[in-house]
């Protein structure tokens, strides 16, 4: 029996992923977490054969989430967002997932990215692996080209374009306030903007809101 977990905040998005997934996985057992604080409890206390998971969702994101799972014991992520490649996959894939598709990929791709996650092999798509190639020979380029955010500070960008306090980043990002204000500042610094206003531009002419 293959133990799968769904993490998604939506219900109805849970419910239609099973349905998909029973059609694919012959002798499949559900679980479900509706945020990434559960995930991590449900992947401490079982062993997943399978994860499927979102990237937005109150609270820890997706990609927040796979970065606290242990590394030793982490089952294999399929992440399944409404989110464009370009902008979240290679972060997801860093993190720890095994494959990265679009909610409105094809049934016929879901089933190959699940069959190859649960055979123990990794999926990327065309357009993902471009990306992968581009990356690998961008990290070998000059040090001229603007350094991209790194997951923490995506992660508080995201969270100050919502429109959170730093309080309310702090605490939910266990860090003290003093550091969400340090994170703030490289932010502004590395994407060359001097106020929110500017940071949630950006990330609109990115597709980077979820």
């Amino acid at each position: 029996m293959k133990q799968i977990l769904i993490v998604d905040d939506h219900a109805i998005v849970r419910k239609g992923m099973i349905c998909i997934l029973a059609e694919i996985v012959p002798n499949p057992a559900f679980d479900e977490a509706s945020m990434g604080s559960e995930a991590l409890l449900k992947t401490a206390a079982k062993r997943y054969d399978l994860v499927i998971m979102d990237i937005s969702m109150p609270g820890m994101s997706g990609i927040e989430t796979i970065q606290k799972m242990d590394s030793r014991t982490m089952p294999p992520i399929l992440v399944m967002s409404v989110h464009p490649e370009d902008q979240y996959a290679i972060r997801a894939m860093r993190a720890g997932a095994r494959g990265y598709l679009n909610k409105g990929a094809p049934l016929k791709e879901i089933a190959v990215a699940v069959t190859k996650l649960l055979n123990g092999d990794t999926y990327v798509t065309a357009q993902l692996g471009d990306l992968l190639c581009k990356e690998l020979l961008r990290s070998n380029d000059t040090p001229a080209s603007p350094p991209a955010l790194s997951n923490r500070e995506f992660e508080v960008a995201r969270r100050i374009v919502e429109g959170r306090k730093p309080k309310s980043i702090a605490e939910e990002m266990c860090l003290s306030k003093q550091t969400v204000a340090t994170y703030r500042t490289r932010i502004m610094q590395k994407l060359h903007i001097s106020s929110n206003a500017e940071l949630a531009l950006y990330f609109t002419k990115n597709n980077l809101l979820g």
